[in-house]
């Protein structure tokens, strides 16, 4: 745009007429309009593009289009997003659109946790506590609990509180179980 006016300015061009000046700047400023809504649009695809496939998955305001959603994660997982690779494990691990396949499921948490994920670290607490693809470990899962904890997701303090309330994988200790399902209760 800026390269018009140049021309304009430096050629043998003379502008006699105030209109047709006022006109060109109009003409560059909508064409800086277009581009930054073009780029706007760009913004609103990116930030829109988990949420819409969380909305196949779960059919929010659309039918449920597993095969679908699970086509976009695996392109978001491809580029490293630590969210589609948790939803991915998720699909297997609940069977949504695929055969259940706790090994597949535990492989995506992993990738997850190695993307930075503390979701995916609750995940295979999960999987061990509620014996998917692996024998009951109440102790490892409590591990992977408390260790998602320790780095800020507070998703597992229910389950821990309970786990020290009926004694898995620990020594019961009802001080330890209450003071995790308060704190879960205030969060």
């Amino acid at each position: 745009s800026y390269l018009i006016l140049w021309f304009l300015s430096s050629s043998q061009i003379i502008c006699s007429d105030i209109e047709l000046f006022v006109f060109v700047f109009c003409v560059l400023d909508f064409i800086l309009l277009l581009e930054l809504i073009v780029l706007l649009f760009i913004i609103f695809l990116l930030l829109f593009n988990e949420l819409f496939n969380y909305n196949l998955e779960n059919g929010k305001g659309i039918k449920p289009d597993y095969e679908k959603a699970r086509e976009y994660y695996e392109k978001s997982a491809e580029k490293g997003n630590s969210d589609a690779l948790n939803n991915l494990g998720s699909m297997y691990d609940d069977g949504k659109g695929v055969e259940i396949d706790y090994e597949k499921a535990r492989e995506y948490y992993e990738k997850a946790i190695e993307k930075g994920s503390l979701e995916g670290i609750n995940k295979i607490g999960f999987l061990y506590y509620f014996g998917k693809g692996v024998t009951i470990n109440y102790e490892k899962a409590r591990e992977y609990f408390e260790t998602a904890l320790e780095k800020g997701n507070l998703k597992s303090l229910n389950y821990l509180g309970y786990m020290y309330e009926t004694g898995q994988g620990v020594e019961i200790n009802s001080k330890k179980a209450k003071e995790y399902y308060e704190k879960a209760a205030k969060d």
